[in-house]
């Protein structure tokens, strides 16, 4: 992943964490996005698929998809489960998933209901 894109997804796991973008459920099953300024990203996470006599399909991955403001794929930044930089990815993919589904509040609120 070249420099540039390393600040970015840096950029967007700590606001993520301080909650100051809104991830949001994308149109694919593991997908999310986030609206920043008049632009937007999203993430996706691609589990393997083996077929039944074992032969992988597809490996792991986990894509950064960078839109502009007309809505227009502009780039996309692909890494593999076997690259230096998928699990950057992959942890900015999980924050974000745990961001939109508000897993955090979620469990703090069953701890309140129980006492």
């Amino acid at each position: 992943m070249i420099t540039k894109y390393h600040s970015l997804v840096n950029k967007l796991q700590d606001s993520t964490k301080d909650r100051k973008i809104i991830w949001e459920k994308g149109r694919l099953y593991n997908e999310y996005k986030a609206t920043i300024g008049n632009n937007s990203v999203s993430i996706e996470y691609r589990p393997s698929k083996t077929l039944p006599n074992k032969e992988k399909i597809v490996n792991e991955s986990v894509s950064l998809m960078i839109w502009n403001s007309k809505g227009e794929n502009i780039d996309v930044i692909r890494e593999y489960v076997n690259s230096s930089d998928y699990f950057v990815l992959f942890n900015l993919y999980e924050s974000a998933r745990r961001a939109c589904l508000k897993v955090e509040e979620t469990v703090a609120e069953m701890i309140a209901e129980l006492g």
